[in-house]
C-alpha cells in the first residue's frame, strides 16, 4: 500500500508531463492540415490534469510547483480547444451568459430563446425533443408559436443587432415593431404576424445556420434580410466559420442546404465540457485575453494560420446565394436590405464594408432578389450622425430605425410582397 500511494503522488507529474508530450505531438504533427488532430490533442493535454482530481478527490497531494502549472495549462488548453470560436471579440466574451447561451449547433442564442433540451430534430427523435421543438419561442418581438394560425401572413426580420434593435430600449421603437404597426394600419382587414429574428452579432453565416435549423420550421411567409454591417468586420483565427461548424457538428455547411442529415444525437465528452466552460462569462474573458495575447505575440510558420480570415468574402457569398436557394426552395418571399452603415465604415473602397455591399448587389442582380439599398439612399439624404446611436455609430437610433422602416414598408408595398399567399 505504501508504494501505491507514493506512485500515486507522482502521478500529477506523469500527468502534466504527458499533457505537455500530447500538446507538442499535435503541433508537430498536424502541420496545419488536420485541425481536428490538433483541437483532439489539445483537449486530451487540458483533461488530463483533472483525471486525478476525480480519482483522489479529498487525497489530492501536487508535489511542489506541478500542480497550479497543470491548471494553468488546463485553462490555456481549454482556450485551444475553442481556438478563436464564433464569439464577436467586441461583444459577446462578457455577454454569453448573462445576456446569450452558447449553443453548439447555432453558436449563441439570446438567453430564453430555445425551450430546454431543443435541438434539431429528425425523423428519429424522440417524443420529448419534438415536444421541446413544438414550445413557443421567445423573440424580442415576444414569444411565437412554430404553428402558425390559419389565415395569419407570417413575416420574420432576420440580421445582426440593427435588427435586433440594439441600443432601442423599447422594442415599439425599432423597425420590425414600426413595419408590424403600419401593415396594421394599411391592412386593417388582414392578419400579419411579423417576428424579430435578429440577433446581435449574427453574420449571413449564422443567420443562414438558424433558418435552417429553426426559423424554417415556423413556414414564413415572407423575410427581410436587413444586414450587412457584422460581415463587414473582419476577424482573424485559426478557422474559417465553415470549417469550425464541421467540427462542431461533423456535417458540411456547403452539404447541409442540399440534402437533410442528422446531427449526431450524442455529444462527446470534449464539447460538453467546451460548451459548459462557455456559459461562464469570467471564462468567455479570459478566452478574449488569451486569444488578444496570442494573436500579438505568435508567429505564423506555416504550420497553423492564427491570422485566417474567419469570414471571408468568398464564404460570404456562398452563404447568401445558399441563404436565397433555400427560402426559394421552401417558397418563402425574400427581400435583402443592405443595412444602413456610418459614412466612416465606407471610406475605404477596399474596406471589407464596400466588398460585402458589392457582394449583396452582384447577388441580388444575379440572383433575382427583390432588394433595397437602404445603405445608399439613407447616405444621400441624411448627415453623417442623424441616424445612428451618439455613443456608437455602429447602430441606428430611433430616428433611423423610423426612416428604414418607411423604406421597407414603402418597398414591400411596391413590391407587392405583401399580397396574400396563394
Amino acid at each position: 500500500m505504501p508504494r501505491i500511494f507514493a506512485y500515486f503522488n507522482r502521478l500529477p507529474l506523469i500527468i502534466f508531463l504527458l499533457a505537455f508530450c500530447a500538446a507538442l505531438a499535435g503541433w508537430l504533427f498536424s502541420g496545419g492540415t488536420d485541425t481536428l488532430l490538433l483541437n483532439c490533442t489539445l483537449w486530451i493535454a487540458g483533461v488530463l490534469p483533472l483525471i486525478f482530481v476525480f480519482i483522489h478527490r479529498k487525497k489530492i497531494r501536487f508535489i511542489g510547483f506541478v500542480g497550479p502549472l497543470a491548471f494553468c495549462f488546463l485553462l490555456i488548453f481549454l482556450e485551444f480547444g475553442l481556438r478563436a470560436g464564433p464569439f464577436n471579440s467586441r461583444l459577446l466574451p462578457l455577454s454569453v451568459g448573462r445576456d446569450f447561451v452558447a449553443h453548439r449547433f447555432l453558436f449563441w442564442v439570446p438567453k430564453n430563446m430555445l425551450p430546454e433540451g431543443w435541438r434539431p430534430v429528425s425523423s428519429e427523435d424522440s417524443a420529448s425533443a419534438k415536444s421541446a421543438k413544438d414550445q413557443d419561442l421567445e423573440f424580442r418581438s415576444g414569444p411565437a408559436a412554430i404553428k402558425k394560425a390559419p389565415g395569419v401572413f407570417r413575416i420574420i426580420t432576420m440580421g445582426g443587432s440593427n435588427a435586433w434593435g440594439h441600443g432601442i430600449d423599447r422594442y415599439e421603437d425599432t423597425f420590425t415593431a414600426l413595419l408590424d404597426r403600419n401593415t396594421k394600419q394599411e391592412f386593417p382587414d388582414r392578419s400579419f404576424e411579423w417576428i424579430a429574428g435578429g440577433v446581435k452579432a449574427f453574420r449571413i453565416f449564422h443567420n443562414l445556420i438558424i433558418y435552417k435549423l429553426l426559423l424554417r420550421d415556423f413556414h414564413p411567409d415572407l423575410i427581410i434580410f436587413y444586414s450587412n454591417v457584422n460581415d463587414g468586420v473582419i476577424m482573424r483565427g485559426p478557422y474559417t466559420y465553415h470549417e469550425l461548424f464541421k467540427m462542431r457538428t461533423g456535417v458540411d455547411i456547403t452539404q447541409l442546404w442540399i440534402t437533410e442529415h442528422e446531427f449526431p444525437k450524442k455529444v462527446n465528452i470534449i464539447s460538453r465540457i467546451q460548451d459548459n466552460f462557455r456559459k461562464l462569462r469570467s471564462y468567455n474573458a479570459m478566452v478574449k485575453w488569451i486569444r488578444d495575447m496570442r494573436d500579438e505575440h505568435w508567429n505564423v510558420d506555416g504550420k497553423f494560420d492564427v491570422k485566417k480570415d474567419v469570414n471571408p468574402p468568398s464564404q460570404i457569398e456562398a452563404n447568401m446565394r445558399a441563404f436565397v436557394e433555400i427560402t426559394r426552395n421552401d417558397g418563402v418571399r425574400l427581400l435583402f436590405a443592405d443595412a444602413y452603415q456610418s459614412p466612416d465604415l465606407m471610406t475605404d473602397e477596399a474596406s471589407r464594408a464596400i466588398q460585402v455591399q458589392a457582394i449583396m448587389k452582384k447577388v441580388v442582380k444575379n440572383m433575382d432578389v427583390h432588394f433595397l439599398p437602404v445603405n445608399d439612399i439613407l447616405h444621400e439624404r441624411y448627415e453623417q450622425g442623424q441616424l445612428t446611436l451618439k455613443t456608437d455609430s455602429g447602430h441606428i437610433n430611433e430616428f433611423g430605425n423610423d426612416k428604414v422602416a418607411k423604406l421597407l414598408f414603402q418597398k414591400l408595398v411596391d413590391d407587392e410582397l405583401l399580397k396574400p399567399a396563394s
